[in-house]
């Protein structure tokens, strides 16, 4: 009998991490869940697997209004810092066009 390893979010997905400026993750929009440390946002990517990763609260607004099963992309800007001098990692997310949700951003 061949055994698979469940990795604790119920799937065989990996832990995805936003490192450099312009690094771009895609695919079909799973909605959020909670983890270990906090709330993430869980992507299946274009090649089927379970893609998890931190959301800040400003990613985590932006992705609030999306439906689960809209295929979007999340790119990382880079580390900006806020007006009160806290840094923060900062990100657009867009949505495939032709999609019929309308995005409140």
């Amino acid at each position: 009998m061949a055994w698979k390893r469940v990795n604790g979010n119920g799937g065989d997905g990996s832990f995805y991490k936003f490192k450099e400026p312009g690094q771009v993750l895609t695919g079909t929009y799973k909605g959020q869940r909670e983890g270990k440390f906090g709330m993430l946002g869980v992507v299946i990517d274009e090649k089927g697997v379970e893609q998890a990763f931190p959301l800040g609260a400003a990613l985590k607004g932006r992705l609030a209004d999306i439906e689960v099963g809209t295929q979007i992309m999340v790119q990382y800007l880079g580390e900006e810092q806020s007006k009160q001098g806290r840094t923060f990692k900062a990100f657009e997310v867009f949505v495939a066009a032709g999609d019929e949700q309308e995005v409140p951003f």
